[in-house]
């Protein structure tokens, strides 16, 4: 909380010394955005950080008016403090993974679920181990037999230090741009102290007309162009925009200095799970970590859903024709 104090002067004025909690204050400041917080709290903090081991002279009558903004503001902090812990990144580490200068590949919930497949057989195949989680609270509700709780959404982080590679898997998509932001602060500040050189993220590039699923690249940094192209990625050369997470972490990190390349897969169907999008980036990503994995089993997943679509198709169509056979034809009266 602020607290001031006073002393008067010989010259009648008065000395305002104020006294703060500076990491909780300084930490609320960098994880609130724009929200109410920071609007309620604007003039307030910006006295403090002035003042920060100073004092300052006032009069009686402005020393007065200084105090009672401080309780009034004082009075909307206690009011909030639970909205402001619920907006909160909140970071847990189960343990410190032994990396050197790891490469870190990240993935939400996409179209065809290509990103999300991808890193979750990624960290499957090669055996990462959970070392961090980020959670926070989504914009929803959510009840089971009728009883309703606030459900918090999750972005874990394993590790494989055999191949120094963090893995961020998440299980949604920020809801609002400002969490998406926050939530990629977060993950970034996970790469820096982890000494991150680069990341990666994927999402979906939607495409009607392919026989197979090509893979398409855009970076952040111009020296990774020759590196992706020796790879057999393609280079979109026109303009374009990645939503969601999987774009925006790669340029929040680049503001961080740390290089970002986002490998985009062909899909025809955003609802229906692209395993064989996903095996064509996994392939290009593992040549570009130089990490050998096998992708047989998405071809068969792949299979399998290809073979489900089918089989009800024909369902459909089998109970189409019986529908129509069972019309009555129009009858007269002559």
């Amino acid at each position: 909380m602020i607290m001031l104090h006073k002393d008067v002067t010989k010259d009648g004025f008065y000395i305002a010394s104020y006294t703060r909690f500076v990491t909780y204050m300084l930490i609320m400041l960098h994880h609130t955005g724009t929200n109410l917080y920071l609007t309620a709290h604007r003039k307030i903090i910006c006295n403090l950080l002035k003042m920060l081991n100073t004092d300052s002279l006032m009069t009686a009558s402005e020393f007065n008016d200084e105090e009672a903004e401080i309780k009034t503001q004082n009075k909307k902090f206690n009011a909030n403090t639970f909205h402001h812990m619920l907006n909160l990144m909140d970071v847990t580490y189960f343990e410190t993974p032994n990396l050197r200068e790891p490469v870190m590949v990240a993935a939400w919930p996409g179209m065809g679920y290509l990103a999300k497949i991808s890193a979750d057989y990624l960290r499957r195949r090669l055996k990462a181990k959970l070392f961090a989680e980020i959670k926070y609270y989504h914009n929803v509700l959510v009840y089971n037999n009728g009883k309703a709780d606030l459900a918090p959404i999750r972005h874990k982080m394993y590790a494989s230090e055999k191949h120094d590679l963090i893995i961020c898997v998440g299980d949604a998509q920020p809801s609002i741009p400002e969490e998406s932001l926050r939530l990629a602060e977060s993950i970034v500040e996970i790469a820096v102290q982890n000494n991150v050189r680069q990341i990666y993220t994927m999402a979906a590039f939607p495409n009607d007309l392919y026989e197979e699923p090509q893979v398409y690249g855009v970076y952040t940094d111009e020296s990774l162009k020759s590196m992706l192209e020796g790879a057999g990625v393609k280079i979109i050369d026109s303009e374009g925009a990645v939503n969601g997470l999987n774009g925006v972490l790669i340029g929040v990190a680049k503001l961080r200095g740390i290089d970002g390349i986002c490998l985009m897969g062909d899909i025809a169907y955003a609802n229906v799970p692209q395993h064989l999008s996903s095996k064509a980036v996994l392939e290009k990503l593992s040549g570009l970590l130089k990490i050998q994995i096998d992708t047989e089993q998405l071809r068969i997943r792949a299979k399998r859903i290809d073979a489900s679509i089918r089989k009800r198709l024909d369902i459909y169509e089998d109970e189409a024709e019986v529908a129509l056979g069972d019309d009555k034809k129009p009858g007269y009266i002559s």
